[in-house]
């Protein structure tokens, strides 16, 4: 549950120019087509956790864990991705998304280690 709220902050926290992410792509004046689809690309993340809640809660434990450890792997290559294109404009607002990201990936990594002993 706490690796949701840490993907959540990271979408809705004002950290860029005193805007969130989920606030500038609301404010381009995009079709709303094109909204509902780039939010789905955003909120994914976050979906795919609550999947894998429901399968932890239904007691397929060994289902959530893959979940859980897939997610791993993406957030892992999001981080990657964000040191090398902040690495120029290194500023506080990267740092707090770093750290956000940080503490999802370390939740989400006890989240799989609990879900496959629970499983086993």
């Amino acid at each position: 549950m706490g690796a949701l709220v840490m993907e959540l902050a990271v979408l809705v926290l004002p950290l860029y120019d005193g805007s969130s992410v989920l606030s500038s792509v609301l404010g381009e004046g995009f079709p709303f087509r094109a909204q509902v689809a780039y939010l789905l690309t955003l909120f994914s993340q976050a979906v795919a956790i609550l999947i894998g809640l429901m399968f932890l809660r239904r007691g397929r434990a060994t289902m959530a864990s893959g979940v859980f450890l897939g997610l791993l792997v993406i957030l892992g290559l999001r981080v990657i991705s964000s040191i090398v294109t902040s690495i120029d404009g290194w500023v506080w607002q990267s740092a707090v998304v770093l750290g956000l990201q940080t503490m999802e990936w370390a939740l989400l990594f006890l989240a799989a280690r609990a879900a496959k002993q629970q499983g086993t």
